[in-house]
């Protein structure tokens, strides 16, 4: 079990994202779990959404983190002075 990426140095966390794409190429289905939105957005290109173990968002990672009323309804926010449209993915 690996830290949560938030919580790693940032050359640690870009160290964990390069071996997972890395894991990506082989072309392996790779499950991810995440309270880490930016980290998602970075590595993830579909997401799916759960809110009480109950599927409430599935698709384009962008698109669902980009949809403010459903990151509201589910309690999900990202980072102070996070923006999207300045995320690189």
């Amino acid at each position: 079990m690996c830290p949560a990426p938030a919580a790693l140095p940032d050359r640690r966390r870009r160290e964990l994202i390069q071996t997972l794409r890395a894991l990506q190429a082989l072309d392996l289905a790779l499950l991810v779990i995440t309270h880490d939105l930016p980290f998602a957005l970075e590595l993830c290109d579909e997401s799916v959404s759960l809110d009480k173990g109950q599927l409430v968002a599935s698709g384009e990672t962008r698109n669902i983190l980009s949809n403010a009323e459903l990151l509201a309804r589910h309690r999900l926010e990202m980072p102070f002075g996070f923006r999207l449209d300045q995320a690189s993915t």
